[in-house]
């Protein structure tokens, strides 16, 4: 163990003899961390933050049909039954569409990439839809056709601030929940030929209020440039390591220390 102090004693004999040397640099390795670290603390003194008191409440929105960009619908397996269900999605939607059963979900798949043209893609799983009634249980899958990725993936955003999120409206806006509520409604029907819905009822959806919260500003802004500041801090340092690094495999020089 005294060896070892002794060794280590030695490598920071030789660091400070180094560092001594070079007096300007030396200072300025010092206090650039030191810079920066009060500039962090001033940018978070300088602002303060704002108490929400109130709750945050949001207007309701009705839901949206898809866009009329595309009108193809897809759907898988092509039986009977699940065409049925598909023209009668249509026939709600009161628009032209084209229908298109598939045998398989990786056929339809590989249409649905293939053409830009589909609109919808609808896939009901299980294999209870060649009977002559519908299965007491039905589940099934909707693509929607859409401008920009939904990245369901992901249950928050890259960058979190304080207080309620944007929120995303593409579940509404790209027709998704439209979809999703005309065929049940369709299933419904089917299942209770007595069961008739109102032409004129409206369906209409409201975000939860967010509670209230304080608001700080200051928090996405230090998120954002502190890699920033940790990286010119130790700029300097990184630099000066690499160029003695260099310097000694140069000129051949080298120091052993062992542990």
């Amino acid at each position: 163990m005294a060896s070892l102090g002794r060794q280590f004693i030695l490598l920071l004999w030789k660091n400070f003899v180094l560092q001594k040397r070079k007096v300007c640099v030396s200072v300025f390795e010092i206090l650039l961390p030191l810079f920066f670290a009060t500039l962090l603390v001033l940018i978070r003194l300088a602002g303060g933050r704002t108490s929400i008191t109130h709750s945050t409440t949001y207007p309701d929105v009705s839901l949206q049909p898809p866009h009329d960009r595309h009108k193809r619908l897809v759907f898988t397996p092509d039986t009977f039954l699940t065409k049925n269900l598909c023209q009668s999605l249509i026939n709600s939607i009161n628009r032209e569409y084209t229908v298109t059963g598939f045998s398989t979900e990786d056929d339809l798949l590989a249409e649905y990439q293939r053409d830009e043209n589909v609109t919808i893609a609808v896939v009901f799983h299980g294999n209870y839809y060649d009977g002559p009634q519908l299965p007491q249980s039905i589940e099934y899958s909707l693509r929607i056709d859409s401008y920009n990725a939904w990245n369901t993936a992901e249950t928050y955003g890259l960058y979190q601030q304080p207080g309620p999120s944007p929120g995303s409206d593409q579940y509404t806006r790209d027709g998704f929940l439209f979809i999703q509520y005309i065929l049940d409604k369709t299933i419904i029907e089917q299942f209770n030929g007595s069961v008739k819905f109102n032409k004129d009822f409206d369906m209409r959806l409201k975000r939860m209020p967010f509670p209230p919260y304080s608001e700080d500003r200051l928090v996405s802004i230090l998120q954002s440039i502190l890699p920033l500041f940790i990286v010119l801090s130790f700029l300097l340092n990184a630099l000066q390591i690499s160029k003695n690094i260099a310097f000694e495999k140069e000129k051949m020089l080298k120091v052993r220390v062992y542990w």
